[in-house]
């Protein structure tokens, strides 16, 4: 049928085209994400409300690409945000639709969004940045009003452990 040689060629030949397959899929993925220097860089004293001086934690503005549920937002730079302090909904309720809608219309996709790590939480959470979030120019987080309006309510087991369990709206709604 085919001798030894063929097949051994056949064989390096497919596995070439893959690994070379492989590669540039990794080289266009990264250039579809080049964005993330310049949206991590975008300076956060050009928004008043964030004081990040003394944070040991990421404190950045970057841009919106997916909001996930009523407590996880994407970034167009590959990062994911989980809003510190916040338990919404899980996303196949009822509910948990519309703590979704509720945020991708108070902080729709393209919006600028303005983060805040949480110092205490530095590792994250399932690879998500856990952070107080505010969008645009607004002067309230998203944390507080995803729980001020109905739409999720304060994640009271890390009241004790985040940089922002006495902040007075973490206060206010049960930390």
């Amino acid at each position: 049928m085919y001798s030894k040689r063929t097949l051994s060629t056949v064989i390096i030949v497919i596995f070439l085209g893959i690994v070379t397959g492989i590669g540039l899929n990794f080289v266009f993925d990264e250039e579809e994400h080049s964005g993330y220097d310049n949206a991590t860089t975008a300076p956060v004293e050009n928004y008043p409300i964030l004081d990040c001086q003394d944070d040991s934690g990421e404190c950045f503005s970057s841009t919106v690409s997916r909001i996930v549920d009523g407590d996880t937002i994407h970034l167009q730079s590959g990062q994911s945000i989980r809003l510190v302090l916040v338990d919404s909904p899980e996303i196949h309720t009822d509910k948990g639709t519309k703590s979704k809608e509720y945020l991708e219309s108070i902080c729709p996709v393209g919006s600028i969004i303005h983060v805040d790590e949480d110092d205490n939480q530095s590792g994250g959470s399932y690879g998500r940045t856990i952070a107080k979030v505010y969008c645009d120019d607004d002067t309230e987080s998203l944390n507080q009003k995803i729980i001020k309006n109905n739409h999720g309510t304060i994640y009271q087991r890390f009241c004790e452990i985040s940089e922002f369990g006495e902040e007075g709206w973490a206060v206010k709604y049960g930390c």
